[in-house]
C-alpha cells in the first residue's frame, strides 16, 4: 500500500512540481550543513552509514537493533537495506566503521531508489541530477544527496512519515551529565517538545537554538536550518542563582548558565530565562503563590478551594520536588488532595509545585443518574435526617432535618458554580432522592459536592478510601461467600481504586472514579457486617509489583481459564497469566477455532468455577432478529469507540465507516482469537458489506442476545442484553438446509483478566487462604500496606 501511494504521488505533475523545484532551491544550501555525519573519508561525500540510515527512515520507522555497541548506530540501518533486498554492500564487513563512513556510490544509491520503487528517471528530471548506470563507482556528494533526498521528502508527503518541524534543543550530551547521558543515551538530545534521536549527526552546535528539522516521530533525520538563536524557557525551575552562575532544571535536563547582575542569591524558584547565543540577557523571577485542596483540572485551568478556576499559562509546568526533582505532567496533580503549590504571575498560575508525597486516604467518587445512564444530572434532590450545610462559597446555608433541597443549573444555589454538602451530626448521611440503586434511594457519608458542567450536575462523594470500600464490596461480592472470600474482593478493590486515583483519569470532573461498573460498583447494596469486618481485616492492603501498586482487574466467572492483558492489546506477562482455572493452572493455546471448540464443549469438575451456571451457557438466535442486532448495534459502538467497527472496502482493506451496515448475516469468520480462546476481532460478512468488530466488549455488544433466553450450565435461563464474554464458539443453525440461525456458545461472565470472583468462593470452601488466592491470580505480587 506504501509503494501505490508513492508511485501516485509521482504521477503529480505541473504547479505542483514547480513548487516542489522552488521549495527545494530555498531549504537546500541548509540542508547539506545538516548532514554532518562522521564521514571519515571526505566531508564533501554522504557516508554509507548516514545515507542509509536517511533512507531507511524516509519509508519506516527505525529498526530494531542487531547489536549493542552505540558506536555502530548504523548497523541496522545498513542490516535493513542488505536483508531487504534494497542494496548489496560490496564490502567484506559492511558493519566496520572504514567502509560505513566511506561515501555510498552512484550505483549503491540507484539500486537502493529503484528497489524502493522510486523512478529515478523522475528523480534526475527534476532534481537535475544523473543518476545514470555510467556513475557506477562514483560517490556521491552531500550537495547532491541533499537535493535528492529533499525531493523525495516533499514529493513523498505526508505519507511516508517524514515532516518538517521546528524544535528547541535543550540538552545535548556535551551539556549533559554522564548521568544524564546514561538516562538518556548517547544518540538522544532533549527538546521543549521532547525527547529525540540523533543517530549520526552533531547536534552539540544547537543547543538553545530552536532548529527546523527533517523528523519522524521522535527521531530527527536532519538539521534544515537555525530558525532563531533567541529564545526563552518559560517556567524553568532555579535550583540555584549564586554571584554569577545560574543553575536550571529545565525539561529534565540540568543546565548552568554564567549571569551578571544577580540582585540576590536565591534557590528552588520558578523563572522565566531569555537567552542569546547561548548567553542569559533576560531573568524573570516568580515567587508569588497559592495553595489549596484541588477540586478540578482541566487542560486550560484549575479549580482549587478557596480561588475558584484559575486559569493556566500557555506554558504551564509540573513539578515533584520532594526526593529527585523530576518534571511531571497536569494529570500528575491530585484531585482531592492539596500536595502543590502554585506559583502565578499575571492572575494565571505558571507552574505547579508538588511537595507532599501521596497519602491516598480520601477518594471522590462520580455518582452517576438512575441506571448509570449518565454522569450528568438535569437535577438534584437531596434531604437528611439530621439536616446538612451548605457551604457555597464564603456563604454557610442550613437545611434543616427532613427538608428536602432542590438543585437545577440555573439555581441560586448554584451561582458560585459548586456547593459542598455535609451532614450535621455523628454517622449522619444525605439522601439523593433524584437518584435510585437496587436499595431505594442511595444515601451517602462523607460529603457531597454539585458542580455546574455543560448546563448540568455533576455530583461528588468524596470519603474515606475505607468507609468507600465498606460500600463496593458488598455491591462487587456476594455477602453470602464469607468473610475470607470478601477479604480477597478487598484487597482487590482497595488496589483498584488506589491506582485510579494516581491515574486521575477523572480530574475533569474533579473525582477519580464513577459508581459504575464501568469502575467498581460503588452504594447499590448497603454496608454489610461480613464485607466491613473484611475491610477492616484487610485495613490499607494493596498489590504491589516491581514498587507499583497493580490495578487489580476481576469478573464475575471463568470460563475454566483466564487471560492476560494481551485481550486488550497489552503485552504478554507481567502479573496476568494466562492458565487453567484450577489446582493444576496449566498453560493451553486456545487461539484455533478447532482447540477453542474442544475446550468449550467440554467441562472439567475441578475447575473452580464448575458449579456456577456461567461457567458455560448458550444461546440460539434467529438469524433475521440477529441481523438487525448486528446493524443497530454496530452503529451505536461505532459512536462510542468508531476505530474498532470497521467495513471493508472495494480494496478489501477494513477501515473506519460513518455508517456502517451489514445487511443479513451470511457468515462469521474469527479474524483473531487470543491464546486464552477469546475473540478479539470478528469478521461479520453480510449482504450489503463486511464488517470487522475488534475488542471484547464490542463484540459482546454487537452479538447481544436482547431478550432471547440464555442457557446456563446449570440448566437455569436467563437474559442479557449483551454476550457473557468473548469466549464463543459460533455454529449455524439449519431447517431444511437452509441457515435459519446461530448457535453460540461460550463460557465465563466478563472479560477474564484477573481473579474470578466465583472461583474465590470455591477456593475458600477448599481451604486456602485470602493470600494465597489473590497470588494464584495475580503473579509475582506483594500484598503490603499503604498505610
Amino acid at each position: 500500500m506504501e509503494r501505490e501511494i508513492r508511485r501516485k504521488k509521482r504521477n503529480v505533475r505541473g504547479t505542483r512540481n514547480i513548487f516542489i523545484a522552488a521549495v527545494a532551491a530555498v531549504i537546500i544550501a541548509v540542508f547539506i550543513i545538516a548532514i554532518r555525519g562522521q564521514v571519515k573519508e571526505n566531508e564533501n561525500y554522504i557516508s554509507r552509514a548516514l545515507a542509509s540510515r536517511m533512507l531507511v527512515l524516509l519509508g519506516t520507522d527505525s529498526p530494531a537493533d542487531v547489536q549493542q555497541d552505540s558506536a555502530k548506530w548504523y548497523v541496522k540501518y545498513m542490516s535493513h537495506l542488505n536483508d531487504t533486498g534494497r542494496v548489496i554492500w560490496d564490502g567484506g564487513n559492511y558493519t566496520e566503521p572504514e567502509y560505513a563512513y566511506s561515501a555510498i556510490t552512484y550505483s549503491q544509491l540507484r539500486n537502493i531508489l529503484t528497489a524502493e520503487g522510486w523512478d529515478v528517471g523522475e528523480i534526475s528530471d527534476y532534481t537535475g541530477i544523473k543518476l545514470d548506470k555510467g556513475k557506477g563507482d562514483k560517490k556521491v556528494k552531500r550537495e547532491t544527496f541533499a537535493k535528492i533526498y529533499d525531493y523525495l521528502v516533499l514529493l513523498n508527503g505526508d505519507a511516508g512519515g517524514v515532516t518538517r518541524r521546528e524544535i528547541t534543543i535543550v540538552g545535548t550530551p556535551a551539556n549533559m551529565s554522564a548521568k544524564q547521558i546514561r538516562e538518556y543515551g548517547r544518540w538522544n538530545c532533549v527538546a521543549l517538545e521532547g525527547t529525540f534521536s540523533f543517530e549520526g549527526l552533531s547536534m552539540d552546535s544547537y543547543a538553545d537554538k530552536k532548529v527546523c528539522v527533517y523528523a519522524r516521530g521522535s527521531q530527527i533525520i536532519a538539521v534544515l536550518a537555525v530558525v532563531d538563536s533567541d529564545v526563552v524557557y518559560n517556567n524553568v525551575w532555579i535550583t540555584q542563582a549564586h554571584e554569577n552562575v545560574l543553575k536550571v532544571y529545565i525539561s529534565g535536563v540540568y543546565r548552568e548558565y554564567e549571569v551578571s547582575g544577580l540582585l540576590e542569591n536565591f534557590t528552588d524558584t520558578i523563572a522565566d530565562i531569555g537567552l542569546s547565543d547561548g548567553r542569559v540577557k533576560q531573568l524573570t523571577v516568580k515567587k508569588d503563590t497559592i495553595s489549596g485542596k484541588v477540586l478540578r483540572l482541566s487542560d486550560d485551568e484549575i479549580e482549587l478551594y478557596g480561588y475558584g478556576n484559575v486559569e493556566l499559562d500557555d506554558n504551564f509546568r509540573v513539578y515533584k520536588c520532594y526526593g529527585e526533582l523530576e518534571e511531571k505532567a497536569i494529570k500528575d496533580i491530585l484531585v482531592g488532595y492539596d500536595l502543590a503549590d502554585f506559583v502565578v504571575a499575571d492572575g494565571r498560575i505558571c507552574a505547579a509545585v508538588i511537595k507532599r508525597e501521596l497519602k491516598a486516604d480520601d477518594i471522590r467518587v462520580l455518582l452517576m443518574t438512575t441506571g448509570y445512564t449518565s454522569v450528568l444530572h438535569d437535577r438534584i434532590t437531596l434531604t437528611s435526617d439530621e439536616g446538612f450545610t451548605i457551604k457555597k462559597g464564603n456563604e454557610v446555608i442550613k437545611v434543616a432535618a427532613g427538608e428536602l433541597l432542590d438543585v437545577y443549573p440555573d439555581s441560586e444555589y448554584m451561582s458560585e458554580g459548586r456547593i459542598i454538602l455535609e451532614a450535621d451530626g455523628l454517622n449522619n448521611p444525605i439522601t439523593v432522592l433524584s437518584i435510585e440503586r437496587s436499595y431505594g434511594n442511595p444515601y451517602y457519608y462523607g460529603s457531597l459536592e454539585i458542580a455546574c458542567e455543560n448546563d448540568k450536575l455533576v455530583m461528588i462523594n468524596e470519603l474515606p478510601l475505607e468507609e468507600y470500600l465498606y460500600h463496593v464490596v458488598p455491591s462487587e461480592m456476594p455477602v453470602g461467600f464469607g468473610v475470607e472470600a470478601l477479604k480477597v474482593q478487598a484487597v482487590c478493590a482497595r488496589s483498584y481504586a488506589y491506582r485510579h486515583i494516581l491515574d486521575n483519569s477523572y480530574r475533569n470532573y474533579g473525582a477519580h472514579v464513577d459508581d459504575s461498573v464501568g469502575y467498581q460498583v460503588y452504594n447499590n447494596i448497603k454496608a454489610q457486617p461480613d464485607s466491613t469486618q473484611a475491610v477492616k481485616e484487610t485495613y490499607g492492603q494493596v498489590m504491589k509489583s516491581e514498587g507499583e501498586v497493580v490495578s487489580a482487574y476481576y469478573y464475575s466467572t471463568s470460563c475454566g481459564y483466564m487471560s492476560d492483558l494481551s485481550l486488550w492489546g497489552g503485552e504478554k506477562g507481567g502479573i496476568y497469566r494466562e492458565k487453567t482455572v484450577n489446582n493444576s493452572g496449566v498453560s493451553l493455546d486456545l487461539s484455533d477455532d478447532e482447540a477453542f471448540k474442544s475446550f468449550i464443549l467440554n467441562t472439567d469438575e475441578s475447575d473452580y468455577d464448575y458449579e456456577f451456571p456461567f461457567y458455560r451457557w448458550y444461546v440460539e438466535l434467529d438469524r433475521e432478529k440477529l441481523s438487525e442486532r448486528i446493524n443497530e448495534y454496530l452503529k451505536i459502538r461505532r459512536n462510542s469507540d468508531s476505530a474498532n467497527i470497521l467495513m471493508r472496502n472495494e480494496q478489501g482493506e477494513y477501515l473506519s465507516a460513518e455508517k456502517p451496515y451489514i445487511g443479513g448475516v451470511l457468515s462469521f469468520e474469527t479474524a483473531e482469537r487470543t491464546t486464552s480462546g477469546a475473540v478479539r476481532k470478528l469478521i461479520i460478512h453480510g449482504t450489503a458489506g463486511d464488517a470487522m468488530v475488534c475488542g471484547e466488549l464490542n463484540i459482546r455488544y454487537v452479538l447481544g442476545p436482547g431478550d432471547e433466553k440464555i442457557t446456563t450450565h446449570t440448566q437455569t435461563d436467563t437474559t442479557f442484553e449483551f454476550l457473557p464474554s468473548a469466549y464463543i464458539y459460533i455454529e449455524e443453525l439449519y431447517e431444511d438446509g437452509a441457515v435459519t440461525g446461530y448457535r453460540i456458545t461460550g463460557g465465563g461472565y466478563g472479560h477474564g483478566i484477573g481473579m474470578s470472583q466465583n472461583a474465590v468462593s470455591a477456593m475458600v470452601k477448599q481451604g486456602m487462604r485470602y493470600d494465597d488466592i489473590l497470588e494464584f491470580f495475580y503473579n509475582n505480587v506483594d500484598i503490603v500496606n499503604i498505610y
